[in-house]
């Protein structure tokens, strides 16, 4: 039961979050470089108006006392909102210690870069008062960065009117998670935005999930899948440039024997700039003007060109892929590369399901780091929209750890002629072993199988299944004799519906 709540409120935090449109962010950036996700709790602080003052209990008025026998005082700010947050990294913000191995557990530090408005920082109750007081901006902001680099590539020279001073400040997130520590600096900058302190609660180690399809064996940075293609795409761009080049080329080459010209320099003028039908005079019947050839492109051009362009398919897709046959003898040849096929991108998915798991235990850790109080959630699934009521109560420590899983089934585009062989592959399974309909955790997964998740569906097709084969027990116990159709009525319907009426038990 806790489980089943748990799994609503992900859902409901998956499209308030906006999951999906970040997740596909970051496995769009795992093929350049690797995808990173942060998971963390954000609340937002304002100053205190009670800063400095004794705090008091509720029931009896009287100032707190801590172990120190002092009072305790009220903080200088307090938490006025709060988040759970899911945040896309790019990969250029995002950098582990260099001597980091391929796992995880080798990691030392984990840094995350942030660039903010010098005003926002200054105004960021999160941070020391000491750093927002002591911090300056050391970059300029993205479209001035962009105007500066413009004048600069014109050639054009500013004065002084036209400089504009820094207004970014770029501050870092350092995690150790082996010190399990963490703490926030700015370039530039001696004071610490936040002290060194113990990694805040609902994270492990760290708030960061990342996404690495080839791993190195020395080294924590992947090896990108588009890195293999770079060469053979840069060859084959060189080569289509030439032949672009080469087809623009003025060809409009030619002799003339000036000494025919009454006026050489004008008629070489009109040659080379008159319109159509110019006439240019001459004194000699002969001709006098022969046009140069121009230089032939050599075919060897073109086959480099078809042998480039191969390679580059070979190594970004893959004949198989393409549904090439080349090289195929057999038909079980072409089954065995087909599921080699299967195998690579599968194993891809995998790693993709394994991301997303990854970021549904960290995101219900923060849940139950966070959850305060009760409340309703709207949650959208194969049985259509229904309220859950999340109660905080159902978020304590339980002995051991929860499970999460991806319905890969979910991932998979829904086209409606995918649907429909899947509802008939699933029909025909009950069909032909009619026992699958009498135990539910049984049809439960048999319809998981066809990547059908409808439980609601599973549980009414269970009570017609039950009902039916207790009806046709009730037949054999009045004295007919019971057949096949009557022990299996899902093989009755399916009968019926091929057109079969005379099967009777034994014949089949």
């Amino acid at each position: 039961r806790k489980a089943r709540i748990r799994q609503a409120m992900l859902n409901y935090l998956k499209g308030e979050l906006n999951l999906k449109s970040k997740a596909r962010l970051s496995i769009f950036d795992a093929f350049f470089q690797y995808g990173v996700m942060k998971i963390h709790y954000a609340a937002q602080m304002v100053e205190n108006p009670e800063s400095g003052l004794p705090m008091l209990d509720d029931a009896t008025g009287e100032p707190i006392m801590g172990d120190d026998g002092a009072p305790i005082l009220q903080p200088e700010t307090l938490p006025a909102g709060d988040a759970y947050k899911l945040t896309r990294i790019h990969p250029d913000d995002f950098l582990v210690d260099e001597d980091a191995g391929p796992l995880d557990e080798d990691v030392a530090y984990k840094f995350q870069r942030i660039k903010r408005k010098l005003a926002a920082v200054r105004e960021d109750q999160n941070y020391s008062k000491a750093f927002r007081d002591a911090v300056q901006a050391t970059e300029l902001n993205d479209e001035d960065e962009k105007q500066r680099e413009q004048r600069k590539k014109g050639g054009l020279l500013t004065s002084d009117k036209d400089k504009k001073d820094p207004d970014i400040v770029v501050l870092w997130e350092c995690y150790a998670p082996r010190e399990k520590q963490w703490c926030v600096v700015a370039e530039g900058c001696k004071e610490f935005a936040l002290e060194p302190g113990p990694i805040p609660s609902g994270i492990e180690d760290d708030p960061f999930i990342d996404l690495r399809f080839t791993p190195r064996d020395d080294s924590w940075y992947p090896l990108p899948p588009v890195s293999q293609w770079l060469d053979s795409q840069r060859e084959y761009c060189d080569l289509r440039s030439k032949v672009m080049v080469h087809r623009k080329r003025f060809n409009r080459k030619y002799e003339a024997y000036t000494a025919a010209f009454d006026d050489p320099e004008q008629a070489m003028s009109q040659l080379e700039n008159g319109e159509d039908g110019t006439v240019i005079p001459k004194n000699q019947p002969v001709q006098t003007i022969y046009p140069i050839a121009d230089a032939p492109l050599d075919q060897q051009i073109h086959l480099e060109n078809g042998y480039i362009r191969q390679d580059f398919m070979d190594l970004a897709v893959g004949p198989n892929q393409r549904g090439g046959t080349a090289g195929v003898d057999s038909a079980t040849e072409a089954g065995i590369l087909e599921k080699r096929t299967q195998i690579r991108e599968g194993d891809k998915v995998g790693l993709v399901m394994d991301f997303l798991s990854c970021l549904a235990r960290k995101l219900d850790q923060l849940v139950q780091a966070y959850i305060t109080r009760d409340q309703a959630v709207l949650v959208s699934g194969p049985q259509g929209e229904q309220w859950e009521l999340v109660r905080a109560s159902e978020y304590g420590e339980i002995a051991g750890e929860y499970q999460y899983s991806i319905d890969v089934g979910s991932v998979t585009p829904q086209l409606p002629e995918i649907e429909r062989a899947q509802w008939i592959g699933f029909i025909g399974s009950i069909i032909q072993a009619p026992w699958i309909a009498a135990s539910k955790l049984l049809l439960k997964q048999t319809a998981q199988m066809f990547h059908i998740s409808n439980d609601a569906m599973v549980e009414e097709l269970s009570a017609i299944a039950s009902q039916m084969m207790q009806q046709g027990m009730a037949q054999g116990q009045a004295g007919s004799q019971p057949n096949l159709m009557a022990m299996n009525p899902v093989s009755a319907q399916g009968g019926a519906a091929a057109g079969i009426s005379n099967i009777r038990g034994g014949q089949q």
